[in-house]
């Protein structure tokens, strides 16, 4: 299963898109150890994240 992360910035919010940039980055990095980043929809802050395959 796939999670896909939107990251809304509304109103005066939007004066900080960097921080928001920021932050998918710093959630992808949290996530490193589970999932790859499949897709980073960069226009819209939003992320795809599909999990990594065991290996046995």
């Amino acid at each position: 299963k796939k999670v896909k992360v939107i990251l809304v910035l509304r109103g005066r919010q939007r004066l900080h898109a960097d921080r928001g940039k920021a932050l998918l980055d710093e959630l992808a990095e949290e996530f490193a150890e589970y999932s790859t980043v499949e897709k980073n929809y960069s226009a819209g802050f939003s992320l795809l994240l599909s999990p990594k395959v065991k290996k046995k």
